[in-house]
């Protein structure tokens, strides 16, 4: 039988990077040329077998450690994401198994610090990275997830999302399987100054983890014998955990459609978030700047007049302070429509992906045995059409973006109406309206 990869052209970023990190590790142990590795990614961006915004720049192999690394550049955000191999779980050979959720039991027991000469390529690779491009994510899955916390918390980047990842460390545990290390290396030493570095280390680390200013994003299966192991353990987590039901430690249970759906849906609604809040606390500064104006043009006006306000004044005070308050609100809304706009329109764009990815994989599992005309056909009996795929969903999508900018232009005429009452105001009371000038200027 055709064997499938779980990647395709509408898989999520992050858990793209994190699977193709072994891919393209196993690649480096081969000692394939960057030059043969970037052309095996190409190859596969060309036959729609990859996200196509991701573009291949670089990656590493430590073969003293076994760390690897690989970076890859959206081309949506002009920025790069860097992803490291975990220990692989997916050979399906029971006794590896076991012995590879060991090692990553092991890693949860032990106390690196992005400062370890473990991580001295790891860092020289990051540092390649930085002089070229702006990073804006580390990725990786069981032990790869560690070192991206690790290292994403030491370099201070935006986002750090996990899979099914170790542990930072084990509360009160670390650092005692830290010294007796350290002790069997140097047996000459002091076990109480071992002690103490070793404690001082893990208080460090825990201090850079709780002052970091990104996000921790970790995904992973309530099945997982690593995670929930190192957890029951007394593993360190920071950041917010989302848990799915099912699917043991390996990458794969993550890159199925719908757990890559739920993935992609939680991960969208963060940068939307982020800009809505921002949004509002720039209209919100902005409309008290403008109430300000009102409360001085007041202030000005009733002093001119000696203590009181005309008729006038009054209603021109509340028509403008009205004014300010509804542009406050429109500048908010026409921020949250253009965000919705740019969803809408990422989705459009999703099920014209989805849709030749359908194709791709029909095709793969004829195993070019069926022409296009005959896959087709097999996938309409199926009720799978570009009409069902993408046509119709791409008209309901299109009908609420009318519905959205039906509502941005009320609030654009409810202006232009409060504007013009103002005018009307000003038009009717020329002392009025020279004062006005007098106090602009």
């Amino acid at each position: 039988m055709n064997s499938i990869s779980p990647i395709n052209s509408y898989s999520e970023k992050y858990s793209t990077i994190s699977y193709t990190s072994y891919t393209i590790e196993t690649s480096l142990l081969n000692s394939e040329s960057q030059e043969s590795v970037t052309n095996k990614m190409n190859a596969y961006i060309n036959k729609k077998k990859f996200p196509p915004n991701l573009q291949y720049v670089d990656s590493f192999l430590d073969k003293k450690t076994g760390m690897s690394g690989v970076a890859f550049k959206d081309n949506n955000t002009n920025k790069v994401t860097i992803g490291f191999a975990g220990t692989n779980v997916g050979s399906g050979n029971t006794s590896d198994m076991i012995k590879d959720v060991g090692a990553d039991l092991n890693i949860g027991l032990s106390l690196v610090d992005a400062h370890d000469p473990y991580f001295n390529e790891t860092n020289k690779f990051i540092n390649k990275i930085k002089k070229k491009h702006e990073i804006e994510a580390f990725t990786g899955h069981s032990k790869g997830g560690r070192d991206a916390m690790v290292l994403g918390i030491e370099h201070n980047i935006d986002d750090i999302v996990i899979f099914n990842s170790a542990s930072l460390d084990l509360k009160g545990r670390s650092q005692i399987h830290a010294t007796i290390n350290d002790w069997m290396v140097k047996p000459l030493s002091n076990p109480l100054e071992l002690s103490k570095k070793n404690y001082m280390d893990y208080l460090l680390l825990h201090a850079k983890a709780q002052n970091y200013k990104g996000n921790i994003i970790h995904f992973r299966n309530n099945n997982d014998l690593v995670s929930v192991g190192l957890s029951l353990m007394g593993g360190s987590y920071y950041g917010k955990d989302f848990v799915f039901k099912g699917g043991g430690h390996g990458l794969s249970s993550m890159m199925s459609y719908e757990r890559q759906l739920e993935i992609k849906k939680i991960l969208n609604k963060r940068p939307y978030a982020t800009l809505v809040k921002e949004t509002h606390q720039r209209v919100q500064r902005d409309v008290k700047k403008r109430l300000s104006s009102v409360d001085n043009l007041r202030a000005n006006l009733v002093s001119a007049n000696g203590g009181s306000l005309s008729s006038n004044q009054e209603k021109l005070l509340e028509t403008q302070t009205a004014l300010t308050l509804i542009q406050g609100l429109n500048q908010l809304l026409d921020a949250e429509i253009d965000l919705m706009l740019k969803e809408y329109d990422n989705a459009i764009g999703d099920l014209n992906i989805l849709w030749s990815d359908t194709i791709v994989q029909a095709d793969d599992l004829s195993q070019g045995k069926l022409s296009e005309g005959e896959i087709l056909s097999a996938l309409s009996d199926g009720n799978a059409t570009e009409q069902s795929i993408v046509i119709d969903n791409e008209e309901t999508i299109n009908t609420k973006k009318d519905k959205l900018k039906e509502v941005g232009k009320k609030y654009d005429e409810l202006i232009n109406k409060i504007q013009e009452a103002i005018d009307e105001i000003l038009q009717n009371d020329q002392v009025l309206a020279q004062q006005i000038r007098m106090f602009s200027t």
